[in-house]
């Protein structure tokens, strides 16, 4: 029998999951956004919606306003992987 060296058995890096890239205007999370979304974001942008209504649709200290909503249309029409 082979003397052992006390070598330890590798333990493998843990990896952290890949989160989707954030998808402007998809409120829901599931990497489409829909026209409730966009209403949504117009409510927020004309103040008679809280923010916390898309947690998942605007980036993190962005500003709802006409821009975003464009961006979030533009997804709407041409999918989240559009840019």
């Amino acid at each position: 029998m082979a003397p052992t060296t006390g070598a330890a058995t590798p333990t493998p890096t843990p990896t952290q999951t890949a989160m989707p890239p954030l998808c402007v205007g998809d409120c829901g999370g599931t990497q489409t956004v829909a026209v409730n979304d966009v209403i949504t974001l117009s409510n927020i942008a004309l103040g008679t919606a809280q923010a916390a209504e898309c947690p998942r649709g605007i980036p993190n200290g962005a500003e709802v306003n006409v821009a975003l909503i464009i961006q979030a249309v533009n997804h709407a029409l041409n999918g989240c992987s559009s840019g």
